[in-house]
């Protein structure tokens, strides 16, 4: 396992997709990147924001400028192979400022960005073009008591009982909780948590999940940090 990210905000719905190559991307500058919890993976965030532009520069070739990182960027874990990188960000076209999202998928085991989502230009907050709408992996906050939280939650205490038969004490953090829709019918799930272990110390945690409406874990992994 390794360290997992978290954060941001945002909404629903149709998507722009396409698989892009197998070769690696070059690295740009690293992005200052906000969020609660973890901070996104330099390399992960510059690859999404290399096809980014790539992709914004195809569509719309009169563009001049363009921001990506301008505002948050969030990374988190999509399944145990894979990671997700979200943000937003402005395009110049002539004398305009367009506001637009995005959402990455990041093949860890290729080491490539796989998949990518945009929606844009947009006008406070909305899009421009009629019949367009914005990316639909970008996290929400949820509630602890809500059904796909409450699951998960349990879920992820349970596989650590498993590996650590001693810990007790297992709580998480209400405030980190995220979910993203990760298919028609799979519910995506993240927190952040803590607890004491055989000599009494405390350990912190991340873990993800994934969630059906049948109330059915597919899949949950945790991290020690």
């Amino acid at each position: 396992m390794r360290p997992r990210a978290a954060v941001a905000a945002a909404a629903s719905s149709v998507f722009l997709c396409c698989l892009l190559g197998t070769a690696p991307l070059p690295a740009q500058t690293t992005p200052r990147a906000a969020g609660t919890g973890f901070q996104p993976r330099a390399v992960w965030v510059d690859w999404c924001v290399v096809e980014v532009e790539r992709r914004i520069r195809t569509e719309h070739p009169h563009t001049s400028q363009i921001e990506a990182t301008r505002g948050p960027v969030s990374e988190w874990a999509w399944s145990r192979t894979q990671s997700a990188v979200s943000g937003s960000g402005r395009m110049l076209r002539g004398k305009v400022w367009d506001e637009f999202d995005y959402v990455c998928l990041i093949d860890e085991r290729a080491g490539r960005v796989s998949e990518l989502e945009w929606s844009g230009p947009l006008a406070d907050g909305e899009p421009v073009r009629p019949g367009t709408r914005r990316p639909a992996r970008l996290l929400t906050t949820i509630g602890p008591d809500e059904g796909p939280a409450r699951v998960c939650t349990e879920a992820a205490f349970a596989a650590i009982r498993a590996d650590h038969p001693s810990s007790g004490g297992h709580r998480v953090d209400g405030a980190s909780l995220r979910q993203w829709q990760r298919s028609v019918s799979e519910t995506g799930v993240r927190g952040e948590g803590v607890f004491t272990g055989r000599r009494g110390r405390p350990h912190e945690f991340e873990f993800g999940c994934v969630w059906n409406p049948q109330g059915t874990v597919q899949e949950v992994f945790y991290e020690l940090q």
